[in-house]
């Protein structure tokens, strides 16, 4: 007797490389992935700072989020899908996704986003600079 083969269903995610560009499926409980167009590997995970790092660079397709009494110094960070602070960020944010900062977040650098929300209180020094939704991924992602 002859069995069909089984299915698996994986839900998968749309995900968008932030080398360049390219948006691709990739499985919702993957960790990392190859970008099928420019083969660079892709953080896919949230990063999440708790306590006081300094980095060069962050990156994820995820979400970078800083809590509440920490500091991340970092050259430059990309968050795929949003970067919310809490804390104190210090380093230049491109996401195209949203950016949140808290009202009792400290934010030194600049900013390339679609969407931006500063709760009443937060400190700024920087330039912010809000890309139409659809050119996030075009303009905005950031060079290796």
């Amino acid at each position: 007797m002859r069995h069909a083969p089984l299915q698996v269903h994986v839900p998968m995610r749309s995900t968008a490389c932030y080398h360049c560009g390219h948006v691709f499926d990739a499985p919702v409980k993957a960790i990392n992935a190859t970008c099928p167009a420019c083969c660079k590997r892709l953080t896919l995970t949230d990063v999440i700072i708790k306590g006081q790092q300094s980095e060069r660079r962050i990156e994820t397709c995820g979400i970078v989020f800083v809590e509440k009494k920490s500091r991340l110094a970092a050259g430059d960070v990309f968050g795929g899908e949003a970067v919310e602070v809490l804390g104190e960020l210090k380093g230049n944010v491109r996401t195209a996704g949203h950016v949140v900062i808290g009202k009792k977040a400290t934010w030194r650098g600049d900013c390339h986003s679609p969407v931006l929300v500063v709760e009443a209180g937060a400190r700024i020094e920087g330039f912010f600079h809000i890309v139409p939704k659809s050119d996030a991924h075009d303009r905005d992602v950031p060079t290796a």
